[in-house]
């Protein structure tokens, strides 16, 4: 509720509800220091460890609960280039549509 009271969308509270309930299955959310050890050995990318420390860090503002918050680099994610293949067929397709408009 207070997430939506300081302007937070459906789409940002849902989320952060759903890592907040998942986290409280397995670590005392009123325990920063055993959610921050939860969270930093939870096998993920560093960039859905940053995810729950965000969602954490809601509950322990609300909660008026005094943490370090750890930080989390998020990832880029990896770029998937065309096979060498599928850029050829894409040149000769674009190439054969110039071709048929120059005419």
């Amino acid at each position: 509720m207070e997430m939506k009271k300081s302007g937070y969308a459906e789409t940002t509270i849902e989320p952060t509800v759903n890592r907040l309930k998942t986290m409280s299955r397995y670590v005392n959310l009123n325990d920063p220091e055993g959610v921050k050890e939860y969270i930093a050995k939870k096998n993920c990318s560093n960039t859905f460890k940053e995810s729950l420390v965000n969602a954490y860090d809601q509950y322990a503002r609300i909660n008026v609960i005094q943490w370090n918050k750890p930080l989390y680099k998020r990832e880029d994610p990896m770029i998937k280039l065309p096979l060498e293949d599928r850029v050829k067929k894409s040149y000769l397709v674009v190439h054969s549509k110039m071709l048929s408009l120059s005419h």
